[in-house]
C-alpha cells in the first residue's frame, strides 16, 4: 500500500495555498506489468468547478510507493503544462506556455528504478479551453535484489522466447502449480504463455545440489546466464532431477522459465552437498559412491583417494556408508603427465569404464571375474583429466586403475640403460616381451606388483645394457636379490665383487 496526495490551486503557477487537498490510500505497485493509471482526469471546458474555477488553474500530485527494481516506462498525457518527477530527478518537463495551448499531447520516457520506496511528483498548469491530465506506469523488465524472486508472466513463440510482458510481480519461491495459478484478466493457459522467474543470491563457497521437480510443458533453468538444465516434457506425472554444482562465494543470479500449460508445475530449491564432487581435485582423485550398479541419484559417499588400487575380496569400501554388494563409484581428478606414450591398465570385478581427457578408452561394463584390460594413448605434457566409472554386482570386488610410461628402446643407449624383459626363467631366448628405457637399475619387487604391463609378477628375466662415462676411477659395488651377472666392457664380474 502508498499513499497519494492531489492539491489543487486557482492559479497557473501552483502558489499560495491550495483551495482543495485530497489524501488517498493507494494500492501496491508491484504489479505495473499491463500498465495501471496512477491519475486521470479529464475537465473538459468545465475546469475543476467550484475549487479553481474553469480556465487557469494548476494541480500537483505526489505518490509515494514501493516498487521493484527494473525498467519503467511513464506516460503522460496532458492539456496544457506538465512537468513529472521521480524522486529529485526531473524526467518529464513540457512547461514552456507557447507549447502548451494546444489540443492533447501524449509524453512518455523510460527509466530505471531501484527495488524501494520512490516518490512521483506531477505539476500541472492550465491556461484555455479543455483541461485534461493522466498519468500510467509499465514495469518492462525486473531487476531483483539479492535474495528476491522477481516472476514474470509472458507470451511466448514456440520456441519459448519471450513476447509481450503480462504482469511482473515478486514471488516467495521458485514454484508453480497451473491447477493454483491466477491468471490476469482475459488470459489463460490456452494463450501459449510462460513465466519466468529471476532472482540474485547469495551462496557459500560448496558443492550445490539443485532439485528440480516439474511435471509436462518446456522448461529452462540458468545459472549466471549458462543452461544447467532443460527440458520439453510430455509426462504429467512429477519428475526430480538434481544437477550438481560447485557455487564460488558471492551472489550467483538464478532464472528459470516454464511453459504454462495443463499439467505443468513446478519446484526449484537447492542445498549444500556433502557427497558430490563438482570439483575435481589435482594430484588425487575425488571419489564417489552410489547405492545400485548404475551410479544413479546422488552419492551416498565421498572421498579423496591417491591412487585406484583396491582389492575389497566381498568386504565393503566404506564401512557403514557403503555396501558390500550392488555398488558403483565414480573416480575423478587431474593429473600432471610428461610428454609420451602412456599404457593404461585395469584390472576389474566386476565392470570398469575409463577415460581420459573425456575419450573413453577402457570399456568393460559387465559382470566378470578379475580381468586385466590396457590401452595405449599418447599424451601432451600438462594437466589432463582421468576419470573412473565401477561397479559391483555380488562376490568378491575389485577395482585398480594404474599407468605407466612407454619408453620403447633398441641398441645401445649413452648413459642409459635399454631393458629387454622376458617372461621367461634364466633364459633370453628370442625376441624380448617388453624392452623399456631407463636411467638406471633400481627393481623392488617386495609389493609384488609387475614391473612392467605384461611381464609376469615373478619367474622372468631382464637385461640391461648402457653405456656410462664414470667420472672417477675407484671402486664400484653392485647388489642384486636373486640372480644377477654383470658385464663390464665385455668381461663377466660375479656378484658383490668391487671392480677397479
Amino acid at each position: 500500500m502508498g499513499q497519494s496526495c492531489t492539491e489543487y490551486f486557482a492559479n497557473n503557477t501552483l502558489a499560495e495555498s491550495p483551495t482543495l487537498f485530497i489524501e488517498t490510500t493507494t494500492s501496491s505497485r508491484e504489479t505495473l506489468a499491463t500498465g495501471i493509471e496512477l491519475f486521470n482526469n479529464d475537465w473538459g471546458l468545465t475546469g475543476t468547478g467550484f475549487a479553481t474555477g474553469i480556465d487557469n488553474f494548476s494541480v500537483r500530485y505526489r505518490e509515494t510507493q514501493q516498487f521493484l527494481g527494473g525498467n519503467y516506462e511513464f506516460t503522460i498525457n496532458a492539456d496544457d503544462a506538465v512537468k513529472l518527477w521521480i524522486d529529485d530527478t526531473l524526467i518529464i518537463d513540457a512547461w514552456n506556455k507557447s507549447d502548451t495551448t494546444q489540443e492533447k499531447r501524449s509524453l512518455t520516457t523510460q527509466v530505471a528504478l531501484a527495488s524501494g520506496e520512490h516518490t512521483l511528483t506531477m505539476e500541472y498548469a492550465d491556461y484555455a479551453d479543455e483541461a485534461a491530465l493522466s498519468l500510467s506506469a509499465k514495469q518492462l523488465s525486473c531487476t531483483p535484489e539479492i535474495g528476491q524472486i522477481c516472476l514474470s508472466l509472458l507470451g511466448q513463440d514456440v520456441n519459448l522466447n519471450p513476447a509481450n510482458t503480462h504482469f511482473i510481480q515478486s514471488s516467495n519461491g521458485i514454484k508453480f502449480d497451473l491447477n493454483d495459478f491466477k491468471f490476469p484478466a482475459n488470459l489463460s493457459a490456452d494463450d501459449n504463455l510462460h513465466l519466468k522467474w529471476e532472482g540474485v543470491f547469495e551462496f557459500d563457497e560448496a558443492d550445490y545440489i539443485f532439485n528440480i521437480t516439474h511435471g509436462k510443458g518446456k522448461l529452462r533453468f540458468w545459472i549466471d546466464d549458462v543452461i544447467a538444465y532443460e527440458a520439453d516434457s510430455n509426462n504429467t506425472t512429477s519428475h526430480l532431477e538434481q544437477h550438481v554444482k560447485h557455487m564460488s562465494q558471492g551472489s550467483h543470479r538464478i532464472r528459470v522459465e516454464q511453459q504454462a500449460v495443463q499439467s505443468a508445475h513446478l519446484d526449484i530449491n537447492w542445498e549444500k552437498s556433502e557427497a558430490t564432487c563438482a570439483t575435481i581435485p589435482e594430484g588425487e582423485f575425488c571419489t564417489e559412491f552410489f547405492a545400485g550398479i548404475e551410479l544413479a541419484g546422488l552419492p551416498i559417499h565421498k572421498r579423496t583417494d591417491a591412487s585406484i588400487n583396491f582389492y575389497w575380496r566381498n568386504g565393503t569400501p566404506e564401512k557403514d556408508s557403503v555396501p558390500t554388494n550392488r555398488f558403483s563409484a565414480r573416480w575423478q581428478g587431474y593429473f600432471n603427465f610428461e610428454a609420451g606414450d602412456y599404457r593404461f591398465i585395469s584390472s576389474t570385478d566386476d565392470g570398469m569404464r575409463v577415460w581420459v581427457d573425456g575419450e573413453e578408452i577402457i570399456s568393460s561394463w559387465k559382470n566378470q571375474g578379475t580381468t586385466e584390460y590396457f590401452a595405449d594413448l599418447a599424451l601432451s605434457e600438462g594437466k589432463h583429466l582421468v576419470k573412473v566409472e565401477y561397479y559391483e554386482n555380488y562376490g568378491w570386488a575389485t577395482a585398480k586403475l594404474k599407468w605407466e610410461k612407454k619408453a620403447d628402446c633398441s641398441g645401445i643407449p649413452e648413459n642409459q640403460f635399454c631393458g629387454s624383459y622376458f617372461n621367461q626363467n634364466k633364459t633370453f631366448n628370442g625376441e624380448p616381451d617388453r624392452t623399456y628405457l631407463s636411467d638406471s637399475i633400481n627393481l623392488d619387487l617386495a609389493n609384488r606388483e609387475k614391473s612392467l604391463h605384461s611381464i609376469r609378477n615373478n619367474r622372468y628375466s631382464v637385461r640391461w645394457i648402457g653405456k656410462f662415462d664414470f667420472a672417477k676411477t675407484g671402486k664400484y659395488q653392485f647388489n642384486s636379490d636373486d640372480g644377477l651377472r654383470i658385464w663390464i666392457d665385455e668381461d663377466l664380474h660375479r656378484m658383490n665383487v668391487r671392480v677397479r
